[in-house]
C-alpha cells in the first residue's frame, strides 16, 4: 500500500568529530513529492534538496537525522559508482531509534528531471547486527548503469504492523574513488612489525596481529587477502573495533589460507596525521574492508560496519573461486 501524505522530510548526514582529512563527497537528500507506483516512470517530482556536509568529516554508518517522521531512511554510502555496489541504509523511527528486522521493499530510481524518475530495480535489504552491542544496519546490493542523481524508496513494515514509506536522493559517480571491484589496489608499503613496535602500528587495545605483511607483499604472494583500513582506537563511527573482532574470528576459522592485513588510519597510530596509505587508497571515510583474490584483484569491498553473516560467506567464496 502506498501512502499519500505530504513529502517526508529527510535529515542531513550527521557530522561527527573530525577524524579523517580525506574529502567526503557531498551527499544529497530529497523530498519525494508524490507516492511512487510500480510503473517504470514516475511523473511526480523529486524535489532534490542538497545537504551540505562538512568536507572533512568521516561518513558514519548510522546517520541519525531528527525528523519526527514514523520512518526515515538514512544512506551513509560515500563512494557509489556505476556498476555493482554494496548499499547500506539505516531505518529510524520518530524518536531516532533504529528499527531492526523490518520487512521491506527497496526501489532504486534514476532521476531524469526535477519532476520525473525511472524505476530501475526493486529488491529487499537484509538486516545485520554489526555492533557495538545490538546496533545494526540494512544491506542490499544495487547496480547502477549510469552516473548522476538517483532516488531510493523504502517501504517498511514497522513493529506495530503499519506500513510506511521514506525516500532519499543520492549521487552515483562515474568511477569509484576507492579501489574498484575488478581493479588492482595500490601496492602499499606500509610500516610493519619489522619497522616499528605494535603500539606505533595499531590503535586497538590490545594490538592485533595483522601487521606483519605489507599490502605490496600480499599482492605478490599469490594468495587471497583481506585488507582492513581503519582506526579502532579513534573510529568516529564506532564500527572499526567490531569489524576487527569479526575479522579476527574469521582468521581463527580460516587461518593462513588468506593473508590478513590491518592498515591504520593514522601515522604512528596517533592522530591527527594520516598514514600515507589513506591518500593512496583515496578513502573518503573509515573503516573499509577490501577482499582481494589470488591474482591481486579486488573482488568485493565494504564501507563502514559489516556483520559476520555478510563477511563470512564472502570469505568462503573468495577461497573457492
Amino acid at each position: 500500500m502506498m501512502h499519500t501524505e505530504p513529502p517526508w522530510p529527510v535529515g542531513r548526514q550527521s557530522s561527527s568529530r573530525q577524524r579523517i582529512a580525506a574529502t567526503l563527497q557531498v551527499m544529497t537528500r530529497s523530498l519525494f513529492e508524490r507516492p511512487v507506483g510500480r510503473r517504470g516512470l514516475l511523473a511526480g517530482g523529486f524535489g532534490l534538496l542538497a545537504a551540505a556536509c562538512a568536507p572533512t568529516a568521516p561518513a558514519s554508518p548510522l546517520v541519525q537525522p531528527r525528523t519526527g517522521q514514523p520512518l526515515t531512511v538514512a544512506v551513509p554510502n560515500s563512494d557509489l559508482a556505476v556498476g555493482k555496489n554494496r548499499f547500506v541504509l539505516a531505518l529510524l523511527d520518530s524518536e531516532n531509534r533504529l528499527i531492526p528486522n523490518a520487512r521491506n521493499v527497496v526501489r532504486f530510481y534514476k532521476v531524469r528531471t526535477s519532476a520525473t524518475a525511472e524505476l530501475k530495480s526493486e529488491t529487499t535489504a537484509a538486516y545485520h547486527v554489526i555492533g557495538p552491542g545490538e546496533r545494526g544496519i540494512y544491506v542490499t546490493r544495487g547496480e547502477f548503469d549510469e552516473a548522476g542523481a538517483w532516488g531510493l524508496e523504502v517501504i517498511a513494515t514497522l513493529p506495530g504492523g503499519q506500513e510506511q514509506v521514506s525516500r532519499v536522493a543520492f549521487t552515483v559517480n562515474e568511477t569509484s574513488k576507492t579501489p574498484a571491484i575488478g581493479a588492482r589496489p595500490p601496492a602499499t608499503r606500509q610500516a610493519t612489525l619489522a619497522d616499528k613496535p605494535l603500539d606505533k602500528l595499531c590503535t586497538a587495545k590490545p594490538g592485533d596481529p595483522l601487521h606483519d605483511l605489507t599490502v605490496m607483499d600480499a599482492l605478490a604472494a599469490g594468495k587471497p587477502a583481506l585488507i582492513m583500513l581503519g582506526s579502532p582506537g579513534f573510529c568516529a563511527s564506532a564500527t572499526c573495533g567490531p569489524n576487527l573482532e569479526h575479522i579476527l574470528k574469521a582468521r581463527q576459522r580460516l587461518g593462513d589460507r588468506l593473508n590478513w592485513i590491518h592498515v591504520e588510519i593514522y601515522q604512528d597510530a596517533q592522530p591527527p596525521t594520516l598514514a600515507p596509505a589513506i591518500a593512496e587508497w583515496n578513502l573518503p571515510s573509515e573503516p573499509w574492508i577490501f577482499l582481494v583474490n589470488a591474482a591481486g584483484v579486488v573482488v568485493d569491498k565494504y564501507e563502514g560496519g559489516v556483520a559476520p553473516a555478510e563477511l563470512d560467506p564472502a570469505l568462503d567464496a573468495l577461497l573457492t573461486a
